[in-house]
Order: C-alpha cells, then structure tokens, then sequence
C-alpha cells in the first residue's frame, strides 16, 4: 500500500510541476505583450500564453487519468 501512496503523491507533485510552469509561461507571456510594444513580441507573448493553458489543462487531464487508474488497483 506505500507504494501505491507514494505514487499518488508523486502524481500530485507531477500536476504541481505542470500547473507551476503554466503559471510561468503565462508570467512571461504578460511580460511580453505588456513591457514591450511589437508586433513580433505580443504574437510570442500570445504563444508562450496558449502553452501555458494547455500546458495545465494536459497536466491536470493527466493527474486525473493516472489518479483514477490507481484508484481501480485499490
């Protein structure tokens, strides 16, 4: 049973890991869009922004897919 713990906290500092960087593309994205004033920067401004919702949106279907396969080993 430890084994199957440790792997579901590994599985939540996983979708911490995710969502952390989503927050930081996101960072960098308003950084972009709003300190410099280019067309070339607010359109990697908008990229870095997109990666980072889908970035946590993958993160958090993941947690759930791999959280739910544990839970069925129990």
């Amino acid at each position: 049973f430890l084994a199957v713990d440790r792997t579901l906290l590994a599985n939540e500092r996983t979708l911490l890991a995710y969502i952390r960087t989503g927050v930081s593309l996101i960072a960098v994205a308003i950084t972009l869009i709003k300190l410099f004033d280019t067309t070339f920067t607010y359109v990697v401004g908008i990229i870095f922004a997109v990666l980072g919702i889908s970035g946590m949106v993958f993160g958090v279907y993941r947690y759930k897919n791999i959280n739910d396969k544990m839970k069925n080993m129990v």
